[in-house]
């Protein structure tokens, strides 16, 4: 014990010094070691195990051990078993198969059961092996309320054993014969096509396995691939998720009740921002595993997770920059990934059925009635190029509520002058005037057939290469054409239609927002954040363009790999604008009203998606504006008007 330069081990097995703050092999950080009640002096992490000591102290600042498990920070939460080993003599080990901050875990022969369980045994405090036991087994009681164990590792029975002065809590596991996804993505990390198709797979699977926790209730805090194990069922490898050290009761999230696990929440490479920040426990839910979620399926498409650095450095990350832009050629499963790795809960899908539902695996009944749809339909291509080069995505059928709720403020108005009461009224007209909310009333609209659209708005060369002619005030071929009105947009389409021998045309009003939502129900399609640094990543708008349009493509596009449907340039609709049609709107493909109406003055057409000249609200999914058909109005002559196709696949 008079070293002068004492050692302890890091969970990983990294040899540290005494004053290391972070270990210099996985990143943890190591807040100190434990140390002789006497003297002080800290202790390896063998010569604590193999003297038994009373190990009642971390860090200065903390006075006892509060949980009766040893957690992250105090070192010996490891016990190392040797192969022939008998635990209760019934267990007996065969092999390591890793530890973590609740313990080791082994496979190991369970002689009652007759077959092979992983046995996870942990350490606890002086004389609280039982408390430690009660408390475990009342968490794991929750699993009761899982109705689905498809793809959840199953427990069993907890037991205790005194070894070696030590006082140990064994909880025998299914045994993952494949190992976990850690190993797998580890294997395939450089094999990309297999390690992106197979992996995809995978995660799907373990997105039932969350989705199987979430409909019970309960959060999981440390989804990983580690917790993700590989189980063997013939020749198929079935997913499956483990340790549930950490998962909560979402009810008892609000009375903060302390967990015997719960001192380490999380993992930090996979830790949401919530568990970092959050004060009270209350505030992390479900969404903090869609997170974690996005995360791995992140690591399975890059091969690497979004942030590294040490421990605080990555927490850091999550924090506050954003995710790095995934080099993948789907962009369907990018705009994915970015929507589970929103910072805040609000912006992400709810929780783990609405992944597998963006996935396009499941249409649950919760999501049904807001958006159903699947990606893929094996007869249809998902993307196409045609003739000049115009790059379009298919669109499926699906369900959408159109409009928006009156929360989402301020909204798209309009007025009308009403006429005199009688021959008595002498109101001037500016006192007759009423004010419509035309995003209001929010309706049910069904899109019977799947369409392909432009995945970008229409760019200058490919309407010089049909129109033969570029009406942009400002030049460029990848810039979107501007300064184009309706009658424009449609001649466009009628010609490009007559050199293909297809039918190109406008998308309707209703096609275009449930084209923009892409399964959302949100202001943008990315979230409800009205926040500079949030829509600058996905939008050209007044605070982000500097006042003129950008090349198409540059912004993160939506889960359908549309780009700028926020920003960028308005976009023309085929409908004709009509203040109150959402109060008399059909709910199968609706087209519009069959003629104009805008108090006998213009003949307007619907505008969609805002422009690099206005604010955030006039960018959300659901604002409508309007313009007469026929000319170029002044303000569009500053090239804020422009459009994207549909190719018809009726």
């Amino acid at each position: 014990m008079s070293e002068e330069n004492p050692t302890i081990k890091c969970e990983c097995g990294e040899t540290l010094k005494t004053n290391c703050k972070i270990c210099p092999n996985c990143g943890r950080e190591i807040f100190s070691s434990l140390s002789c009640p006497k003297c002080r002096t800290p202790f390896s992490s063998s010569t604590a195990l193999t003297q038994g000591a009373d190990l009642t102290r971390t860090k200065a600042s903390d006075n006892k051990i509060t949980s009766p498990f040893f957690t992250e920070g105090q070192i010996n939460n490891e016990i190392l078993l040797t192969e022939g080993e008998e635990l209760l003599g019934r267990f007996v080990i065969r092999t390591r198969l890793g530890g973590g901050q609740f313990g080791s875990v082994y496979h190991a022969l369970d002689r009652e059961r007759r077959e092979d369980v992983a046995l996870k045994v942990v350490i606890t405090g002086p004389g609280r092996a039982q408390a430690a036991t009660e408390q475990l087994r009342q968490e794991l009681r929750l699993r009761g309320r899982i109705n689905d164990f498809t793809h959840i590792v199953r427990t069993y029975d907890i037991h205790t054993v005194a070894y070696e002065g030590l006082s140990l809590v064994l909880l025998p596991m299914e045994y993952a014969e494949a190992g976990s996804l850690r190993s797998w993505l580890n294997d395939n990390k450089h094999k990309k096509e297999q390690r992106i198709s197979k992996g995809l797979e995978l995660f799907k699977q373990a997105c039932f396995g969350v989705k199987a926790m979430h409909d019970a209730g309960l959060v999981h805090l440390d989804l990983k691939p580690e917790n993700l194990l590989l189980c063997k069922d013939g020749d198929m490898v079935i997913v499956k998720v483990s340790d549930f050290g950490i998962s909560r009761n979402i009810e008892h999230l609000s009375m903060n009740i302390p967990s015997v696990t719960q001192d380490g929440l999380g993992t930090p490479y996979y830790m949401s921002p919530e568990q970092i920040s959050a004060p009270r426990q209350k505030d992390v839910g479900p969404q903090a595993d869609v997170y974690s979620l996005g995360v791995i399926l992140f690591e399975i498409l890059d091969g690497d997770p979004p942030f590294d650095g040490s421990a605080g450095q990555v927490k850091q990350k999550h924090l506050e920059i954003a995710p790095p832009r995934l080099k993948v050629t789907d962009e369907y499963l990018s705009s994915l990934v970015y929507q589970c790795l929103a910072k805040t809960p609000a912006e992400r899908l709810e929780n783990a059925s609405a992944v597998l539902t963006a996935l396009g695996i499941i249409d649950d009944d919760q999501h049904e009635k807001h958006i159903s749809f699947k990606k893929n339909t094996p007869e249809i291509n998902n993307a196409i190029t045609n003739s000049v080069g115009m790059e379009l995505v298919w669109i499926p059928p699906g369900e959408f509520d159109m409009g928006s709720p009156s929360s989402e403020e301020p909204r798209s108005m309009d007025s009308r002058e009403t006429p005199r009461r009688n021959i008595f009224d002498r109101r001037p007209p500016w006192e007759r005037v009423v004010y419509i909310d035309i995003e209001r009333p929010v309706h049910h609209v069904k899109i019977s057939s799947g369409f392909y659209m432009g995945k970008f708005e229409l760019t200058q060369e490919q309407y010089l290469e049909v129109m033969e002619e570029n009406p942009s005030c400002y030049s460029g071929f990848s810039l979107p054409v501007e300064c184009v009105c309706w009658d424009d947009a449609v001649n466009f389409c009628n010609r490009l239609s007559q050199m293909e021998g297809k039918i190109y045309r406008l998308p309707t009003e209703a096609e275009w927002e449930y084209a923009c939502r892409a399964g959302t129900r949100t202001c943008f399609y990315y979230g409800d954040d009205y926040s500079g640094s949030q829509l600058a990543r996905y939008a050209w708008y007044e605070d982000s363009s500097g006042g003129r349009p950008h090349p198409v493509g540059k912004k993160i596009p939506n889960a359908f790999g549309l780009y700028d449907m926020h920003g960028n340039l308005w976009e023309w609709c085929s409908d004709w604008y009509d203040a109150e049609y959402y109060s008399s709107s059909i709910t199968v493909d609706p087209q519009g009203p069959e003629s104009y109406s805008i108090h006998g003055i213009r003949k307007e057409k619907v505008l969609r998606g805002g422009s690099y000249m206005r604010e955030p609200e006039a960018c959300r999914s659901a604002y409508r504006d309007h313009e007469t058909h026929e000319a170029v109005p002044l303000m569009y002559k500053f090239g804020s008007c422009g459009f994207r196709v549909v190719l018809d696949s009726r």
